[in-house]
């Protein structure tokens, strides 16, 4: 009888008829840039961020190293960065440049401040490019990273070419015509 007794209580204990509490979901997109001297010496470079809940905004890139980290409060979203260069006007076309553009992308999901998905990307570019070739390089040309994320916490791939960036699809045209 006892015996009874005893695994009617531990079952009774281990009942859970709590319900669990929704999941709190966040990302953390951190993008970083290493452009040569050349690049920042020979470019008006400007970021355009595309910020998880759906904002963007411009920054002048005057640094070779650069970084944004990103952060969302609610799934699904997508973030990146997006560089476009204008070329400048001092540009020797005798000398040959150093155009070297480095850069990464890291995402984490995140469920109750816990992993959920990870993913890390990154790329590289280094040209030797001659001065008179280089307005032609930068005209219609951008560097740019961008990842989202579902609704149930997995990364996934954003296509940087159509993602806008708040330019409303213009980016190309624009950087053509600041020449």
């Amino acid at each position: 009888m006892m015996a009874i007794a005893c695994t009617g209580f531990t079952s009774c204990g281990d009942d859970n008829d709590e319900p669990e509490a929704p999941a709190t979901w966040s990302s953390e997109y951190i993008i970083t840039f290493e452009l040569s001297d050349d690049v920042i010496n020979t470019a008006d470079i400007t970021a355009h961020i595309a910020n998880p809940d759906g904002t963007f905004r411009e920054e002048k890139v005057t640094k070779t190293k650069s970084s944004w980290k990103l952060t969302g409060s609610k799934l699904p979203d997508k973030a990146g960065v997006l560089l476009t260069f204008v070329p400048k006007k001092n540009i020797d076309e005798n000398k040959t440049y150093d155009i070297e553009i480095d850069g990464g992308i890291t995402v984490t999901s995140l469920r109750n401040k816990e992993v959920a998905d990870y993913k890390s990307y990154s790329n590289n570019s280094d040209i030797p490019i001659k001065g008179d070739k280089l307005p032609q390089y930068y005209v219609g040309k951008g560097a740019g990273f961008a990842y989202g994320i579902s609704e149930n916490g997995k990364i996934i791939n954003v296509d940087v070419d159509s993602f806008d960036f708040g330019l409303n699809g213009l980016w190309e045209w624009v950087a053509g015509w600041l020449k």
